[in-house]
């Protein structure tokens, strides 16, 4: 239908259901009122008739303009004003019916009812009346949305008012088609408005969604620069001289977390710990079980429990490094230290990469957002020193380190150059070394003021605590130990002495017995064994 064939249409409708929306708003309020008083029959038959009226008006409209479709807007919203239109009359039925039976028949008394409320709740349930009053809402929203849009679109106030038609309308009609064609430009601008907002936030979203993209790639590129850097700093065997060391034996040094006694002096390590800086020094013959003595140092948590005392726990990074002259070049090199250990913390605060390699890292980072695979760095001395000199001047009370480094006197290079370096770093705030080697002249020189302790003059306990266990769980050593415990007491009791504190000689020692034993040698052939075993390693 045309433009003003719907605009009466959509005319009838919405007096329609403004109409049967007030007597439905109305047996609302009556359902809350408590004492809601009877109505007239005279007022139920004013609405009633009014109702039937107003739903005559819109299906003859509805009928009166009714033409073939036609191309166009207003044609398509044909289907959807046909639709309303049905539903109106429906509603009509059921609120007529309802309002019919409200009525008091002629020649009853009022008093069937008390009041209109009850008359009312006897014919039509408060969900009902909600029902109803959903419905007529849905009705009115669906005819805005689907029709009078269209219609408006088509259509303007000139073009209406000078059609003949627009004349014969009622009043009532005409002020509605008045008020749907007024409000066009204000729902178009509302239109507008709520695309414009829409555009904005879509606009947004895909701002913050290309900010989040790109700071996933650059943290991706950071996270391949990063892994270049410390994948450089790697070697093959960077971690295998700590894992060949041997575990103590049950029970052994344990007293390196205890109070020094005049007996057996030394600097007491835990205080060091907790409140001691500079380096601690901890010397021993060869093979009197320096190294065994650090890693266990080193995998006790009892170690870091005492260092949270001098920082806290969450800022403490404990590097360790031991040198092997058995080893690689990177294991008995300044170089293999530097590596190792900057390895080491890097691996744990990624964050401090760009300033202990900076050039480094923007060359890997630039290779890293091209796509583009670095070959691996080709670390020099001197640059290995400059960034682990970096290192160093990060420490502060959000981290601080203690650095363990084993077997001094295996690093291949320069002893005495190394010591004062070592000695130079641990003035600094936020840094203390611990640091094992063999009492040679150039360390008594450079560690002289530092606590300190000599291993060989504090094992003997360990020593036999190992001893015994070892031969003890021999069943030939305990069935010999039946007949004559004494001689077990000798054999054990020479093996001290002749030790003098060299754990490695302790272990050999123990080897050879048990081998005797196995070969089923008595105390005679044991105490042989023993005796013409060389004392010095090196024989």
């Amino acid at each position: 239908m045309d433009p003003l064939s719907a605009l009466s249409v959509a005319a009838a409708v919405i007096q329609f259901i403004d109409y049967s929306t007030r007597i439905v708003s109305k047996g609302k309020e009556l359902y809350k009122s408590a004492d809601g008083a009877l109505a007239e029959n005279i007022e139920l038959e004013t609405a009633s008739v009014r109702l039937q009226n107003l739903s005559r008006t819109l299906k003859d409209s509805l009928r009166a303009n009714q033409q073939p479709p036609k191309e166009g807007v207003a044609s398509k919203s044909d289907g959807a004003l046909d639709t309303i239109c049905e539903a109106c009359v429906t509603v009509s039925k059921e609120l007529v019916d309802k309002l019919e039976n409200l009525k008091v028949p002629e020649g009853h008394s009022h008093k069937k009812w008390k009041s209109f409320r009850q008359a009312l709740k006897t014919v039509w349930t408060k969900e009902k009346i909600e029902e109803v009053a959903q419905r007529l809402a849905k009705l009115r929203a669906d005819l805005d949305t689907n029709v009078l849009l269209s219609i408006r679109e088509s259509v303007t106030s000139s073009s209406v008012r000078q059609d003949a038609r627009f004349t014969s309308l009622d009043d009532s009609s005409q002020n509605i088609i008045k008020t749907l064609l007024k409000s066009r430009k204000a729902l178009q601008g509302e239109i507008e408005a709520h695309f414009n907002a829409l555009n904005i936030s879509v606009e947004e979203e895909h701002a913050k969604t290309r900010i989040a993209l790109k700071s996933q790639a650059e943290e991706h590129y950071q996270r391949r620069a990063e892994l270049h850097i410390l994948v450089s700093l790697s070697f093959e065997n960077m971690t295998h001289r700590h894992d060949d060391i041997p575990e103590a034996h049950r029970l052994t040094y344990e007293w390196i977390f205890e109070t020094s006694d005049a007996v057996k002096p030394w600097s007491n390590f835990c205080t060091w710990l907790e409140n001691g800086n500079g380096v601690y020094w901890i010397n021993g013959k060869a093979g009197s079980g320096k190294s065994t003595l650090m890693k266990f140092i080193i995998d006790d948590p009892r170690t870091r429990t005492h260092l949270g005392q001098w920082t806290p726990s969450d800022a403490l990074e404990i590097p360790a490094f031991f040198f092997w002259n058995s080893g690689s070049s990177e294991q008995r090199s300044q170089a293999g230290l530097f590596r190792s250990i900057l390895h080491d913390i890097l691996q744990s605060h990624t964050s401090l990469i760009p300033t202990v390699f900076p050039e480094e890292w923007q060359k890997a980072l630039e290779l890293s957002r091209h796509e583009v695979s670095a070959d691996p760095e080709k670390w020099s001395l001197s640059r290995l020193q400059k960034a682990f000199k970096r290192l160093v001047g990060c420490a502060s009370k959000a981290l601080s380190y203690c650095f363990f480094i084993d077997g001094l006197d295996e690093y291949e290079g320069d002893h005495e150059e190394i010591s004062d370096y070592f000695s130079e770093l641990s003035k600094l705030p936020f840094i203390k070394f611990c640091i094992a080697s063999r009492p040679l002249i150039v360390f008594k020189d450079a560690f002289c003021d530092s606590p300190s302790l000599q291993l060989q003059n504090l094992t003997s306990d360990d020593i036999a605590k190992y001893v015994e266990d070892k031969l003890n769980g021999h069943k030939k050593i305990r069935l010999l130990a039946k007949q004559d415990p004494k001689q077990v007491r000798k054999l054990v009791g020479t093996v001290i002495y002749k030790a003098e504190g060299v754990f490695l000689w302790v272990t050999l020692v123990v080897t050879s017995l048990l081998k005797g034993c196995s070969q089923r040698d008595g105390f005679p052939q044991l105490l042989k064994r023993l005796n013409t075993f060389p004392s010095d390693l090196n024989q």
